[in-house]
């Protein structure tokens, strides 16, 4: 409205006088020819839509999370009035995954980091938190349905809590994320208190596409039976499989590949379970699902636990199911 006025009044005062003092932008011209300088008036007035009062140009609210599936948690609450910069980016395993300097400095101007709780943090987590005192660490944690907040949060009873049988997945399950929405709402809020009331109504659009896709997911395993079991190779989809009562086989055994006798195994339970289908993520090998494939004729599919559409990826790994 700023520029616009401007230019009304450009506009205006081009028929008395031969100056333009445009307010604002410290501009000052001074033209001879008319249709010049009209169109320099035009120009500069386009100009002065840019320059807009710090009200009106306020700067977003800077957040970091873990991994892609957060980032469209974030977007939902968050929409425009949040920047958000994903650490882990699509396609990289967590396991393996060390910050770049470049994200190191990105961490160093945002307010906010959402951790996931998985024990792969532990390996960097505490690295950061020591260099970057000043930033936030909110937690959703599987063990409260709520979150641990944190300057510099200690991570050392995470460590390896995978590979002793915790699943950190907790965002493949709809009603963990139902949690970690109002977690996500309430510190934007606290970070951001001028748009309190525009995070709270974005998270409870959230929960309502939430709901929604719970009863589509259960919709789409109507033809189960009660504790379904599908095979995976890194066991994933334990609190998806929990929540939408499934049972779920793992070809991975504490975080190896399967050796010899353990296969032979593996292929007994597919067998008698009547498996059909062995998911794979595209973060691991795929070499020991194969060989399971190759002997029972089974079919490979890509389940990604980390995708960033995450209601889209939900639905997708139900329909399968579904079909089996």
């Amino acid at each position: 409205m700023y520029g616009l006025q401007v230019i009304f009044d450009l506009f205006i005062s081009s028929r008395s006088i031969p100056y333009v003092y445009s307010r604002g932008c410290n501009y000052f011209i001074a033209m001879q020819n008319t249709s010049i300088y009209k169109v320099i008036l035009i120009f500069t007035g386009l100009i002065l839509l840019n320059c807009s009062s710090p009200a009106e140009k306020a700067s977003k609210l800077h957040v970091f999370v873990t991994i892609p599936p957060q980032k469209y948690f974030l977007e939902k609450i968050g929409k425009d009035l949040v920047q958000i910069n994903t650490l882990i980016p699509p396609g990289a395993s967590p396991h393996s995954y060390e910050p770049k300097p470049s994200q190191l400095t990105g961490l160093s101007r945002t307010k906010l980091f959402f951790a996931i709780g998985g024990d792969f943090e532990g390996a960097w987590l505490p690295r950061i938190c020591k260099d970057l005192s000043g930033l936030k660490v909110v937690f959703a944690l599987n063990e409260h349905s709520g979150a641990q907040s944190d300057k510099c949060p200690n991570h050392d009873h995470d460590h390896h809590r995978h590979s002793q049988g915790h699943d950190p997945h907790i965002w493949l399950s709809p009603e963990q994320v139902l949690h970690m929405a109002d977690i996500i709402a309430i510190e934007l809020s606290a970070a951001d208190s001028v748009n309190r009331d525009q995070y709270l109504n974005n998270c409870s659009l959230f929960k309502d596409e939430i709901r929604d896709l719970q009863n589509k997911i259960r919709a789409n395993l109507n033809g189960c039976t009660p504790g379904h079991p599908f095979m995976v190779f890194h066991p994933s989809w334990g609190h998806f499989a929990s929540e939408f009562d499934l049972s779920q086989i793992s070809v991975e055994i504490d975080g190896k590949e399967p050796g010899m006798r353990e296969m032979q195994n593996i292929i007994d339970i597919a067998e008698k379970k009547k498996i059909r289908t062995i998911f794979v993520q595209p973060q691991f090998s795929k070499r020991s699902a194969q060989t399971i494939s190759d002997q029972l004729k089974l079919k490979v599919s890509v389940a990604d636990p980390l995708a960033e559409n995450w209601a889209e990826n939900l639905l997708k790994i139900s329909e399968a199911l579904g079909k089996e």
